[in-house]
């Protein structure tokens, strides 16, 4: 009965072992391969103080910037508002790396607008990244 003892004991020692060092791989790998992005802290930092008490929509991917239960992602009839999108097609991609999610997203909302030549719109800001390509804050007037 001892000796049965300090095997299980001795199993469970190397497994939990195994498991530590499966996870510290699997984080130094994560963190190796996204070195590089800029943080959502970053991203927020650098829009906040131009979309605050405005109407404003875009990519659902950019809710993080201004988070609020009025984010449009359909184009208002009337107003004016503040638009957020990027060059870089997100539907498939993780928020947290440039590499394509292993999810496929099926469902494509049909009701996003991207800012098109015939709207009248100024651009704010533009601000250049990895993770998203380029940014564009627009405000748009109907």
């Amino acid at each position: 009965l001892i000796k049965n003892y300090f095997k299980s004991k001795n199993f469970i020692t190397i497994t939990y072992l195994l498991f530590l060092i499966n996870n510290l791989v699997g984080n130094t790998y994560i963190y190796s391969q996204n070195f590089g992005n800029i943080s959502f802290k970053d991203i927020r930092s650098e829009f906040i103080d131009l979309v605050e008490k405005e109407n404003i929509g875009g990519d659902k991917i950019f809710w993080f910037i201004y988070p609020n239960l009025n984010w449009m992602n359909k184009k208002p009839s009337k107003g004016n508002y503040l638009w957020i999108e990027s060059d870089m097609e997100l539907r498939n991609q993780s928020t947290l790396s440039p590499k394509k999610s292993i999810i496929k997203s099926k469902i494509m909302n049909k009701n996003l607008i991207k800012i098109d030549e015939e709207t009248n719109k100024s651009l704010i800001k533009e601000m250049k990244n990895t993770n998203y390509g380029n940014i564009k804050l627009w405000r748009i007037k109907n």
